[in-house]
């Protein structure tokens, strides 16, 4: 699926906490044994703190149905081995739930029928009786079905069930993500083979891909606060029914990307000032796309892209839209060599909350600027690492003082980095001193052994994406004050000098006198 998965076989007597803390997804198929109450506490409280557990059931090995039951009725979720075998049946009995995106019938082969309780509910159903079926107890996720056979090397490619088993570990693993993405292309076999979801998975961010607009539209509001970003990517399709719920996303403040080519027939639609422009006319065929920024990390963090334009090499048909942008947003690229009013093709809204692209960004799957990488996949990269993670933070420390000859003098800096510590360094009065990898924790420097003088020290700090932050502290070393004899007071030398000068005065008055 080239989604990144690794697995690994677990026995029973391994199922601890130490041991499921490195994954996503634990499938369980029919044990012989019963885990031991120790072992189903362990597997709840990770599936409660966002784990995605998989159980398979099936007719045979009564006690194993026994065994499953004990580890899943707790969420509402039970195989009833007092009936008859389900029989084989292909059902297009789909309850909406993201697990059915791109479905649209399962093939079963047997086995259990479920039965439901609590906040369980019904995904895959057939003349009324439930075969698979799910929960999302805490933040984890739990998926039951009464068939293991379903998805075997001879069933799997029965009806949809190939799509489902794709599906079900795409939703399983994703119960900690907060990245939805949605993308209809249709060049390419592999979902998870596109550009945006490998740019994804090159940020190390976790996402929940759908590839229909329905099931973006039930993600979208059924699971509302999970997502931090939405990054949606139309290469395949034309509709217009996404628009209302796009426009209540970022209405309500969500953070989008967004790469279209089709608006010139809804242009009056109010989810486009929300992005801070009009769609106005429709794109030439295979037009390059200009960079007119090429300060803007989109296109240089932490892919640094060379060229000064992306060249389309694959042809989609429709290219984009021109975009008038108003002054709440900024043009970032356009279509022709510098910037020009009504020619933008990528805006982004000056609070950093969307980035759009009216354009196909999967198009240019070339690689223009010889850096290896297609275009497409270095664009997102880089669109979805600045509009994911937050920029690096650091504190300001007060400024030291101290008298020469202290000791113990230092600087505490307690940077944060989102996206990931990646490197500091420091500069003493503008010279490079140190520098080193960062781990993400508190940096202190001890500022000892000066003269009389004011050092200046400026700390920067490195995200893995190349963001930086920096700050600078004024090191102020004063020599020590003269010191003080015993018996003698200071006050005595004050008085006593203004007491002279008063005679002093009264003596040459005294002078003038006598001369007159």
């Amino acid at each position: 699926m080239n989604h990144s998965f690794t697995f690994d076989k677990l026995y029973a007597s391994e199922i601890t906490a130490a041991s499921l803390a490195d994954f996503d997804v634990l499938v369980v198929n029919i044990p012989r044994v019963n885990y031991t109450a120790a072992e189903r506490s362990v597997i709840t409280n990770w599936v409660q703190n966002g784990g995605g557990l998989f159980v398979l059931g099936d007719w045979v090995y009564p006690g194993g149905l026994e065994n499953l039951n004990q580890l899943t009725s707790g969420w509402g979720l039970k195989l009833d081995y007092d009936v008859a075998d389900m029989g084989t049946f292909s059902t297009t009995e789909l309850v909406d739930h993201p697990i059915l995106d791109y479905m649209h019938s399962v093939g079963i082969d047997g086995g259990k029928w479920l039965n439901l309780s609590g906040d369980a509910y019904p995904i895959v159903e057939y003349s009324g009786n439930i075969s698979i079926a799910g929960a999302d107890p805490g933040v984890g996720r739990v998926i039951l079905s009464g068939d293991i056979n379903f998805l075997d090397r001879s069933h799997i490619q029965d009806d949809d069930n190939f799509q489902f088993a794709i599906n079900v570990f795409n939703w399983l693993s994703s119960a900690a993500a907060h990245v939805l993405l949605y993308n209809d292309e249709f060049l390419k076999l592999n979902p998870y083979d596109v550009a945006p979801a490998r740019a994804l998975e090159n940020l190390g961010i976790k996402y929940f891909l759908t590839r229909s607009i329905k099931y973006f539209n039930f993600s979208l509001h059924e699971y509302w606060d999970q997502w931090s970003l939405v990054v949606f990517d139309q290469p395949g399709g034309i509709a217009d029914s996404y628009l209302d719920d796009m426009q209540a996303w970022v209405e309500s403040g969500g953070k989008m990307i967004v790469s279209m080519y089709w608006m010139t027939n809804l242009a009056d639609h109010p989810l486009w000032p929300l992005f801070g422009f009009i769609p106005l006319t429709t794109v030439p065929n295979q037009s390059d796309v200009h960079i007119w920024s090429s300060d803007n990390p989109i296109f240089n963090l932490p892919a640094d892209y060379a060229a000064t334009l992306f060249r389309p090499n694959v042809d989609y048909g429709i290219e984009g839209v021109t975009l008038h942008v108003f002054d709440n947003a900024t043009s970032l690229a356009g279509l022709t060599a510098s910037e020009q009013e009504n020619k933008s093709v990528i805006v982004t809204r000056n609070d950093g909350q969307t980035l759009f692209n009216s354009f196909l960004i999967d198009e240019f799957q070339a690689d223009y600027d010889n850096s290896t990488y297609m275009e497409s996949l270095e664009l997102w990269v880089n669109e979805i690492g600045y509009m994911y993670y937050d920029r690096p933070t650091i504190n300001h420390p007060d400024d030291v003082t101290y008298i020469t000859g202290e000791t113990g003098n230092e600087i505490v800096w307690t940077p944060s980095a989102s996206a990931g510590a990646w490197e500091y360094v420091l500069r003493i009065n503008g010279s490079i001193a140190e520098s080193g990898s960062w781990s993400g924790g508190a940096l202190t420097f001890n500022v000892d052994g000066y003269n009389a003088s004011v050092t200046e020290y400026e700390l920067t700090v490195y995200d893995v994406l190349g963001y930086s932050v920096s700050d600078t502290v004024l090191v102020n070393v004063t020599v020590e004050a003269p010191p003080i004899l015993d018996g003698f007071d200071p006050t005595l030398l004050i008085v006593g000098g203004a007491i002279a000068a008063v005679l002093i005065i009264v003596v040459l008055y005294m002078k003038k006198m006598k001369k007159s």
